[in-house]
């Protein structure tokens, strides 16, 4: 089922026409999939370098559809965080249904208002011929394609990467690793680095360039950020793609067969995949068919998609991802929030990506369980289990000091409230911490917000700065 997809690779092997052989252009491209669950794992896939094709129903963007609407804002700003200088194509479909030139300007007018809106202007590449800021085509009559596949081919001939010269022994590498995707779908550093000698590569600095090319590039996919992330070349990207789905998705649209579960005796591990969105061991190792799962753990927990979950004796793996349940009030839960002294992280000024929260979550209940494993054994910590849902959750990040994580799509804020003030200023700072963190390794640092903390003395909030220079408590300093 191709919605089921992340991202689905049509391979390396597409050849523009061009006049002269050495003009040739050969390109790799991804189609991403569009359902929501699938947005906290896109960033994996997105980089510098390439053209961003983003397509809409242009019937859609007529009758003013406010999910259509958010989906193009969502990419808008999704590539702009993670290629703010990359060009985008932006194409509208269904041409044949609504060709009329008032329909089609008013498409336009909206195409560009969000382009304004979302500062991604200067990425969008104008229809000039038509005097418009989108490509309308229709698949049935092919209308429109020709334009668009000519002007993929000159966005693309005028990227200065493309003129980037190689050495050949680089070229003959990446020839040499990708004749094993015949029967490979990864291979392994120490395999890579014997084809680098065959081909005169003595350098680990200069294979270790040649393989961020690659990588950046599409051609394979390899992150150096951890020993064991950094051991494996994933030369199939499809396989990393098939193998996240598996784990990540919309279990109400690509359905798991219940039976195939019962019958191997996973059915409770199933359900409490998908209703408490904490997988087993023995789940993973059953969807992943017990290949390279340790890579994918410790992929997942890089990208912070995945940590490890250990209350109540029991221990499992929380994907908040799969967090289905929104926060409906618990009386006593929600007087907790609006007692506590709290701090608010505004990201109105550019916007807050979909899995920040879950991110944010994943930190704080891996900070939990560290918090209980190197506690003394003599005398064991007793942590309470966190109440998680979808825009709330409840934890501790030490026994018994509790704090309060909200968040607000609507207003791109992230509220954290806190128990108790002898522990403010720390939490805090570990919050803040993560927050800086996720910025760095998962979203390009592109992320930028405002931090504002609460006076208790008079309950306003105040920027961070001016917190700081008046050493307001419980921010600073011990209450007198």
């Amino acid at each position: 089922d191709q919605k089921q997809l992340i991202v689905r690779d049509f391979g390396e092997n597409l050849l523009l026409e061009a006049k002269r052989e050495e003009e040739t252009l050969t390109l790799s491209l991804w189609d991403f999939g569009g359902q929501a669950v699938f947005y906290s794992m896109h960033h994996i896939f997105l980089t510098k370098s390439g053209v961003y094709i983003l397509v809409f129903d242009m019937r859609v963007i007529l009758d003013s559809d406010v999910e259509a609407i958010t989906y193009i804002k969502f990419w808008l700003r999704s590539i702009k965080l993670h290629a703010p200088e990359a060009p985008i194509i932006m194409v509208g479909t269904y041409n044949d249904d609504v060709s009329e030139r008032v329909a089609v300007r008013s498409v336009n007018d909206t195409i560009r208002d969000l382009t304004k809106t979302n500062s991604s202007a200067s990425q969008l590449t104008h229809n000039t011929s038509e005097n418009l800021e989108y490509f309308p085509v229709d698949n049935k009559s092919k209308m429109g394609i020709p334009k668009l596949r000519s002007t993929v081919e000159a966005v693309i001939r005028k990227d200065k990467n493309v003129a980037l010269e190689v050495s050949i022994k680089w070229i003959l590498l990446l020839d040499e690793i990708l004749s094993n995707r015949r029967h490979e779908t990864y291979v392994t550093l120490s395999d890579v680095k014997q084809m680098a000698e065959g081909v005169g590569i003595h350098s680990a600095s200069e294979l270790e360039e040649a393989l961020n090319l690659f990588h950046e590039r599409g051609m394979l996919f390899h992150l150096t950020s951890t020993e064991m992330l950094k051991n494996i070349i994933i030369i199939k990207p499809q396989w990393l793609v098939d193998a996240l789905s598996k784990v990540i998705r919309d279990d109400n649209l690509h359905m798991f067969n219940r039976n195939e579960f019962e019958q191997a005796g996973l059915g409770a591990d199933l359900r409490r995949a998908f209703e408490k969105a904490l997988a087993s061991r023995r789940f993973l190792d059953y969807v992943w068919k017990n290949d390279q799962v340790e890579f994918l753990i410790d992929l997942m927990k890089h990208v912070m998609l995945l940590c490890e979950w250990n209350f109540n004796g029991y221990s499992n793996f929380l994907v908040p991802s799969l967090i289905q349940q929104n926060f409906v009030g618990d009386v006593e839960d929600w007087l907790f929030v609006q007692s506590g002294v709290q701090c608010m992280f505004d990201f109105s000024t550019s916007f807050l990506p979909n899995g920040i929260f879950q991110r944010i979550i994943c930190l704080c209940v891996q900070h939990s369980v560290d918090t209980y494993n190197n506690s003394n054994n003599d005398r064991p910590l007793t942590m309470t289990a966190p109440k998680l849902y979808r825009d709330y959750a409840m934890l501790q990040l030490e026994p018994g000091k509790t704090i309060h994580v909200q968040v607000d799509t609507e207003n791109n804020y992230l509220v954290v409230s806190f128990e108790d003030n002898s522990h403010v200023a720390a939490f805090f700072n570990i919050i803040n911490n993560f927050l800086v963190k996720m910025n760095e390794e998962v979203m390009s640092s592109g992320l930028r917000w405002v931090t504002h903390v609460q006076d208790e003395a008079t309950g306003e909030f105040v920027k961070y700065e001016q917190a700081e220079k008046h050493k307001i408590y419980p921010w600073f300093e011990t209450q007198t």
